[in-house]
């Protein structure tokens, strides 16, 4: 009996940090709310036969996100404290499973740092398109998509031993209707699948199943007319110069996209900046690895203190070379972040294709017209992933300084023998 209160007053003690960081949201999105823009036109639809009508007629004329826009018509009806509670408890959520993503001995400690964290996130992008259709096209899929990676570590980990796996497989289908994510995803499982190959190691069929399923839903993407209908309206009506850019123009694009994205908000990117300059000295490392890390952060402060430089779109019209310069910190990033991770090569796997996944999911932004059109919201994945990677980063420094403490108080015990 004693052991089960203790186990409640610690379950309780844990949940605390996410207690406090739902009424902080709450509180941020309680004095911005208000229904604009794309959210009329979710909330104009009736939850009738109408309804099917505009799901269909979506599908055939515009977008092949089909669940997403049936959850926004769904929950644009509902009451204004509704909305708020549940895009508060979304957010809560989505630091819950970014928690849950990584062991660690002090729970407490982790899930206060994942909450501090959650603030450096740009709320103000939900306002682009309409908070509730923002969230719903936006936010909506990452949760989805961070409860499914923290369902496939547990796969990777316990072999065929799953639970709930109808709840899973509901929740691969929403995060997926993203295009984004789907894309990324696709990338994802093609990674994992060469380093088992690699590593002569054996795939989870249940993995395999995510894939197939993966597949059929792209299908579902790539064969949508209203895909295919918006891409030529989108042309037409708000970039009529992007029919003229071929594939290096594209990827131009979508690298200065990427550091508009990035340092248009820049907090995000200094702390991670920071924190891996950081690791890289108190791991004790190679020269190779300090130079790469004040290389990489020097490129940064510049990009910081130089903002238009990074953000001005003239520098595509001037040609690729400001653009790869742009890209070199990202690229050293991921070159040092394969030198200074120790631990286990799938943790370093899935670090480093966390970090190469969220620069995609932005840079793939340049391969549709919309890419201006669509803001800054499109960095969500890109936002996200960063905010992982500190968390990680954080909890890595504070296994190195616990480790650096415990050879210390050895050392002193072997003296005083």
């Amino acid at each position: 009996m004693n052991n089960k209160k203790q186990y409640n007053k610690i379950a309780i003690i844990q949940s605390l940090p996410f207690i406090c960081l739902f009424v902080g949201i709450l509180s941020i999105i309680s004095k911005n709310f208000y229904i604009s823009l794309d959210d009329y036109e979710y909330l104009k639809v009736p939850i009738n036969l109408e309804f099917y009508r505009y799901i269909v007629e979506g599908y055939l004329s515009w977008s092949s996100r089909v669940l997403i826009d049936s959850f926004a018509v769904i929950i644009s009806k509902m009451p204004d404290i509704f909305i708020i509670l549940t895009l508060s408890l979304v957010y809560t959520l989505i630091a819950y499973f970014i928690s849950n993503l990584l062991d660690y001995d002090n729970n407490i400690l982790k899930n206060i740092l994942v909450c501090l964290l959650m603030l450096i996130f740009p709320y103000e992008i939900e306002k682009s398109a309409g908070i509730v259709a923002t969230t719903i096209n936006y936010i909506f899929p990452v949760l989805f998509a961070l409860i499914c990676l923290n369902h496939f570590i547990k796969i990777e980990k316990n072999g065929s031993k799953i639970d709930f796996f109808l709840g899973f497989m509901i929740a691969f289908f929403i995060a997926t209707d993203s295009e984004q994510i789907s894309l990324i995803a696709f990338f994802g499982f093609i990674v994992y699948f060469a380093y088992c190959l690699y590593n002569k190691k054996d795939i989870n069929k249940y993995l395999i199943l995510y894939f197939c399923v993966l597949l059929l839903k792209m299908m579902f993407i790539i064969l949508c007319p209203g895909n295919h209908y918006r891409y030529s309206t989108e042309i037409i009506d708000r970039y009529s110069d992007y029919s003229k850019f071929n594939f290096i123009d594209k990827i131009i694009m979508g690298i200065l996209y990427t550091t508009r994205v990035l340092f248009v908000n820049p907090i995000i990117i200094i702390i991670f900046s920071v924190i891996l300059f950081f690791l890289t000295f108190i791991k004790n490392n190679k020269k190779i690895h300090t130079i790469i890390a004040t290389i990489s952060t020097f490129f940064i402060i510049f990009f910081i203190i130089n903002k238009n430089f990074a953000i001005k779109e003239v520098i595509f019209y001037n040609g690729p070379y400001y653009s790869i310069l742009i890209f070199i910190p990202i690229i050293m990033f991921v070159i040092n972040l394969l030198l200074i991770i120790n631990n286990y090569k799938m943790n370093r796997v899935m670090i480093v294709l966390i970090y190469i996944l969220g620069i995609i999911s932005q840079m793939l932004m340049a391969f549709s017209p919309t890419i201006y059109a669509s803001s800054y919201r499109t960095g969500t994945i890109m936002y996200f992933s960063f905010i992982i990677l500190i968390f990680f980063g954080v909890i890595e420094i504070l296994n190195v300084l616990k480790l650096d403490i415990e050879e210390h108080k050895h050392v002193k015990m072997i003296k005083r023998k």
